[in-house]
């Protein structure tokens, strides 16, 4: 039997739940608004997904779009050794990110097209990339399953962003 005390608990956690859940979605909402705003702030939009991850370390758009933001810190510049140098913090950032994203949803195009960029712009994408395989090969199975065609829309899409 339930006492008073248990449901008054049970209330208390799923109040609890539903101010988090209003939080990361605002969180969300701020930091995508970064990401596509006249007044474009990578660095801004990587603060807000940074707090995403702290309330919902599942969070795979958050990890996805802080990746992006991260790369997007360093600019279309073509990988080289003084490059990689200067910007290596950044780059191995997006990389831990994409991989992360990858790892809680291995299925998930835009995971792994961030996880294939960084790997890239670090000089790093070898054809043998056991992670890029893997990512490719849940693509495609989800694919060939028809998630894409009907479910499947780009998160950056779904947010509105250009990229």
């Amino acid at each position: 039997d339930m006492t008073d005390g248990d449901i008054t608990r049970i209330r208390l956690k799923n109040w609890e739940r539903g101010q988090r859940t209003r939080l990361v979605e605002s969180l969300m909402a701020e930091g995508t608004k970064h990401l596509k705003s006249q007044s474009y702030s990578p660095k801004k939009a990587v603060e807000k997904f940074t707090e995403v991850i702290q309330y919902d370390e599942t969070n795979v758009d958050a990890y996805v779009f802080r990746s992006y933001a991260y790369v997007q810190q360093v600019g279309p510049t073509s990988p080289g050794p003084a490059i990689t140098r200067i910007y290596l913090p950044l780059l191995e950032a997006a990389l831990s990110d994409a991989k992360k994203a990858v790892g809680l949803a291995p299925e998930n195009a835009d995971a792994a097209h961030h996880l294939r960029i960084a790997l890239v712009r670090l000089g790093k994408l070898t054809s043998n990339d056991e992670l890029v395989r893997q990512a490719e090969e849940a693509r495609l199975r989800a694919a060939k399953l028809g998630y894409y065609d009907v479910f499947y829309k780009s998160i950056f899409d779904r947010y509105d962003i250009k990229h």
